[in-house]
């Protein structure tokens, strides 16, 4: 959690992490440093240079992605607004014809329309249906089983054997993994042990690096 709050500060996203400015860089790590002076037992503090570029790539593919979907979802109303007014000027500049004398004496004799069944209530609910849904789904679980690899292979010992149990698990990308670095100790427990079968020392190494996932 420490190096999600501080990345931004110091870490330009624009840039990968191999173009980022040394001195920056350096700041950022002294701060993490600072605030988690046990990181450093680790040689060249790597699960901070780890974390920083799984985030910087994921920060970079988000705004990559997201930012074509905004853009178009502000076009699409914006030329749904200008067709609406469009036609609301039409109606009212369209002059209104009067009804001819045999007309309003047919139109006297008819029954009445039925009124229909649906109420304004539904049909804007239809309206706001079509056009709040989304051009594109983008998958929450986007798999980035290279995240995961680079996870397990990062422990001490090296985990990295267990990319397919992990993958079969669903954890296919940094948000799983965080998601349940925080989750309850009973819960990592159940999901390790019981459901994908790990052995207790394949559980406590891969515990120790989920902790450091919280950092």
């Amino acid at each position: 959690r420490i190096m999600r709050e501080l990345a931004p500060l110091y870490v330009d996203v624009r840039h990968k992490y191999t173009e980022q400015d040394p001195k920056q860089i350096k700041k950022y790590m002294d701060m993490v440093v600072e605030k988690v002076p046990w990181i450093t037992r680790y040689e060249d503090c790597w699960p901070v240079k780890v974390y920083t570029r799984k985030w910087l790539d994921k920060t970079r593919w988000d705004n990559k992605h997201q930012r074509p979907f905004k853009d178009f979802a502000e076009q699409k109303a914006n030329g749904t607004a200008k067709s609406e007014l469009q036609v609301s000027r039409a109606s009212r500049g369209r002059p209104r014809s009067q009804p001819q004398a045999g007309d309003r004496h047919r139109h006297s004799q008819e029954v009445p329309c039925a009124p229909s069944t649906s109420s304004p209530r539904s049909a804007s609910s239809t309206i706001v249906n079509e056009y709040s849904a989304p051009a594109g789904k983008v998958a929450v679980f986007e798999p980035h089983m290279g995240f995961v690899r680079d996870f397990l292979r990062g422990l001490r010992p090296s985990m990295e054997d267990l990319t397919p149990e992990f993958v079969s698990a669903g954890l296919v990308n940094e948000m799983c993994l965080v998601a349940l670095a925080e989750m309850p100790d009973w819960e990592k427990d159940k999901l390790l042990r019981d459901d994908m079968s790990l052995k207790p020392f394949q559980m406590r190494v891969v515990r120790v690096g989920l902790a450091e996932l919280q950092v």
